[in-house]
C-alpha cells in the first residue's frame, strides 16, 4: 500500500513537472529505471519514452528501452528500439548484447549469433557477450564451441552462477558427468540455481 501511495505521488509530480517541461532526459532515464526496478511497469515505459523525447541522440535511452521491452517479452520491438541505440552508438558492447538477447529469445539464433560476436569483438573481456554466444552456440547444438564460449566467459570473471550452471548442462549433455557435477556445484556456489 505505502509503495503504492508513493508511486502515485512520483507519477503525479512526473506529469505536472512534464508540463512544465522541466526535466531533462537524464530524470526520465532514471525514473525509468526506478520504476522498471519496482515492478511498476506501467509508468517506466513513458519515462524511457520521455528520456527519448528529451533528446533522441541519447542512445543510452533507447538501450534501457529496449532492455525493458526485453523484460516485458517485446522482443521484435526490442530489436527496432537497438537498432536505432546502435545508429547513435554502433560500438556498446552493451547494446549488441541487448540485442542478441531480443534475437535469441525470439529464436532468431544466426542473428542473434551475430549481435554477440560483435558485442565480444568490441570488448573482448565482455563476459554477457561470451555467455550470450554460449547459450545460442548450445542452442544450435555447436557444444564445443559453446564450452569455449562460457570458459571464456569464466575466465573473465570466474564468479558467474549463470555461466557455470549452463556450462554443466551442456557437460552433462556430451556424458561427462564428473565435470557437469563440478560445473552445477559451481552454480550453486554462486547462487545459481537454474
Amino acid at each position: 500500500m505505502k509503495i503504492g501511495i508513493i508511486i502515485a505521488f512520483i507519477s503525479i509530480n512526473m506529469l505536472f513537472n512534464s508540463a512544465l517541461g522541466q526535466f531533462s532526459s537524464d530524470y526520465w532515464l532514471e525514473m525509468g529505471k526506478k520504476f522498471t526496478e519496482k515492478g511498476s511497469y506501467i509508468n517506466a515505459i513513458p519515462c524511457y519514452d520521455k528520456a527519448i523525447e528529451a533528446d533522441p541522440t541519447y542512445a543510452l535511452a533507447w538501450v534501457e528501452k529496449g532492455n525493458f521491452l526485453n523484460k516485458m517479452g517485446k522482443y521484435n520491438e526490442a530489436v527496432e528500439v537497438f537498432d536505432k541505440a546502435l545508429e547513435l552508438d554502433p560500438l556498446s558492447e552493451k547494446t549488441w548484447f541487448g540485442k542478441g538477447i531480443a534475437l535469441e529469445l525470439s529464436e532468431k539464433h544466426k542473428e542473434a549469433l551475430e549481435s554477440f560476436d560483435k558485442s565480444v569483438e568490441i570488448k573482448l573481456l565482455y563476459a554477457p557477450g561470451w555467455f550470450g554466444k554460449g547459450v545460442v552456440l548450445g542452442e544450435l547444438g555447436r557444444l564445443d564451441e559453446a564450452l569455449m564460449a562460457y570458459d571464456k566467459a569464466l575466465e573473465i570473471n570466474p564468479k558467474l552462477g549463470s555461466v557455470w550452471y549452463y556450462k554443466g548442462l551442456i557437460l552433462k549433455a556430451q556424458e561427462k558427468e564428473a565435470d557437469a557435477k563440478e560445473a552445477l556445484f559451481r552454480a550453486k556456489e554462486f547462487n545459481f540455481a537454474g
